[in-house]
């Protein structure tokens, strides 16, 4: 019986999952979904390595003398199967043995902590010279604290009960970074099968019946809502939110996980994760320097690619219950102008040489989505070099009629000021701009855009004289009057937009502002009456320009946004009543002696609800 043969047959005699094997770490398990590291001393590559050749099959032993990435089953004589994955890449090995529930295993008696694994065997200290037990409820710190070589594919290390990997789903135009409709029913529940209001009416014997089983979900609160999830890893996860159509999803300390799907939050019905475990989900997809970051800064962006769900970009941090942490899930495909809404006009903003161009909005609205849109435009019909700074990277944009070249805040550069100093030296054309966060970024944007490059960024306003705004207002009162000189030559247009829910209530739809800069606007920046660029858009719609408000109205009128949502979302409210009502046709002239027609009411084409419409801006 070799080494791992014992090890696995103690694993599951306690009742656990995985055993997991991490150069410069020790030996750690999953018993009853908590890490429980062994108290031995941190493993070698080697010792990883001769462990693995004693199980690897002959044909496959030679690969584990290099890099590889190794995934066959084992069966332990007179044992239980398992399915073991090695994953080495240079010096560094990650490797797992989790158990094949090929029967159903008695389940350990009930303690009030994750179970003790102690070890009778000689084998089970190969590291080291003693094996003192395996105590359970070991501080697990990080997951994975280990420095690695950066690039390393981590080995994903999902909780039990992980669902199948969905497929991937398909492009779609939603900017709140909605993968499109869910896939086809299959055993993992759809949103209509998942999610059921406190005091709707049960399913159907016969539907129940054909699901598969799921223990009983805790009792909510009027009117709440619970999604159901069969996995607790990270892939499960994910992939449950591609399924339901969701934007984004919140692990959280101490809390279930919910997902934002439609604008609103929606709880998974499953057990709260703690702060350790949430920590071992995403520990393993940072690199050496992101979790120096996080470990300095106690935040952290990153980006992460799942083979089979695709790219999500993500948020962690740490908050008073432990640590927390945010995913959104990006499109699978880069959209094309067209089938985000966008207006005709801004196709147009993609032909100039140089200038600024500015996607604005707040958090959430898909402005990330909108500016690889425009770069997409860009690689298809400019023959040019594209430099993006990003943070951290979410769109990758293939090798078109561009050399394309992506640089994440972070990994590949500091910070955003100092890859656009560099970017200036690297012979680009057009630059791509994440986030326009401080004054020294914006001014080198601005300078950058003078010097004769298409410079698009993007800034958290919500229209385009706020915007204008926003750019001088950064900067010192000694030097805005030469800010919006500069400001009033290099800027080419803004795009400001706004997510409103659908008439069906089944989405949200993009609302658009679109300002391009003409002689007459940059007029008014230049001499600092930008309070009327609002009037210059509603005039200036045979230019491409379009109001805020304007597209909010356009939008109803074609049935696509729900009345009361628009008419929050504008700032003058009472113009959409005025809009939508329509005139009283003109009364025919009367013969003499002739009663008088009835009075025929103005009727709308779209009922607003009832107190809603009443004048004067938000």
């Amino acid at each position: 019986m070799s080494r791992l043969d014992r090890l696995i047959l103690e694993l599951k005699g306690a009742g656990g999952e995985a055993l997991i094997f991490t150069t410069g770490r020790a030996l750690q398990s999953l018993v009853q979904g908590k890490m429980i590291p062994s108290p031995n001393q941190p493993a070698t590559t080697s010792d990883i390595v001769g462990l693995f050749l004693e199980i690897v099959p002959p044909d496959q032993a030679f690969e584990l003398e290099g890099d590889c990435e190794l995934r066959f089953p084992y069966q332990v004589q007179g044992g239980p199967c398992t399915q073991a994955t090695v994953d080495r890449k240079g010096d560094v090995v990650f490797a797992q043995v989790r158990l094949v529930a090929d029967a159903p295993a008695p389940a350990p008696a009930p303690a009030a902590s994750a179970p003790a694994l102690v070890s009778s065997e000689p084998g089970w200290d190969f590291f080291g010279d003693e094996a003192p037990p395996l105590t359970a409820g070991a501080d697990l710190g990080s997951a994975r604290d280990l420095e690695l070589p950066e690039g390393l594919p981590p080995l994903e290390l999902d909780l039990p009960g992980d669902a199948p990997e969905p497929p991937a789903a398909p492009a779609s135009p939603d900017l709140e970074s909605d993968p499109g409709p869910a896939p086809a029913k299959t055993a993992a529940r759809t949103l209509e099968d998942g999610v059921a209001s406190a005091g709707a009416p049960a399913a159907p014997k016969a539907a129940a019946a054909a699901a598969s089983p799921a223990p009983a979900p805790a009792p909510t609160a009027p009117g709440a809502a619970r999604i159901q999830s069969s996995g607790r890893g990270l892939r499960s996860l994910l992939g449950l939110l591609r399924a339901q159509g969701g934007s984004d999803i919140h692990i959280a300390a101490e809390c279930a996980p919910r997902m934002r799907v439609r604008g609103e939050l929606v709880e998974i019905d499953q057990p709260p994760l703690s702060s350790a475990e949430i920590e071992a989900l995403f520990q393993s997809t940072l690199n050496r320097e992101q979790r120096q970051v996080f470990d300095k800064e106690r935040s952290v962006d990153f980006s992460l690619e799942l083979a089979g769900l695709g790219r999500f970009r993500g948020n962690a941090y740490r908050e008073r219950k432990g640590v927390d942490l945010v995913l959104r899930a990006v499109p699978v495909q880069i959209p094309n102008l067209s089938s985000l809404g966008l207006p005709p006009s801004v196709e147009k903003l993609t032909q100039y040489p140089n200038g600024l161009i500015l996607v604005t909005g707040p958090a959430g609205c898909g402005k990330s989505t909108t500016q690889a849109a425009i770069v997409d435009r860009i690689n298809e019909t400019w023959h040019d070099h594209i430099i993006t700074i990003e943070d951290p990277i979410e769109f990758i944009h293939p090798q078109k009629n561009c050399l394309v070249n992506q640089r994440e805040v972070g990994t590949h550069v500091r910070d955003f000021a100092e890859a656009l100093r560099s970017a200036l030296r690297e012979d680009p054309d057009v630059i791509l701009i994440g986030e326009l966060r401080d004054l020294e970024t914006i001014q080198l944007a601005i300078t950058a855009a003078e010097t004769g490059h298409l410079v698009i960024g993007t800034l958290h306003t919500v229209d385009a004289a706020r915007t204008v705004n926003r750019l001088v207002d950064v900067f010192p009162s000694g030097q805005k009057a030469q800010i919006r000189s500069m400001v009033s030559e290099s800027l080419r247009g803004i795009i400001s937009q706004r997510l409103i829910n659908s008439a069906d209530g089944k989405g949200r739809v993009a609302a658009f502002e679109v300002l391009i800069t003409d002689r007459s606007i940059s007029n008014l920046i230049r001499e600092g009456k930008v309070y009327q660029i609002p009037n210059l858009l509603k005039v200036g719609k045979a230019k491409g320009m379009i109001s805020m408000d304007d597209a909010i109205i356009d939008l109803v009128k074609q049935g696509k946004a729900d009345p009361t949502a628009a008419q929050e979302a504008m700032e003058k409210p009472d113009e959409l009543e005025k809009a939508l009502k329509k005139p009283a046709p003109a009364a025919a002239p009367s013969k003499p002696g002739a009663k008088p027609a009835p009075e025929t009411p103005a009727a709308a084409s779209v009922r607003l609800p009832r107190g809603i419409g009443g004048g004067g801006s938000r």
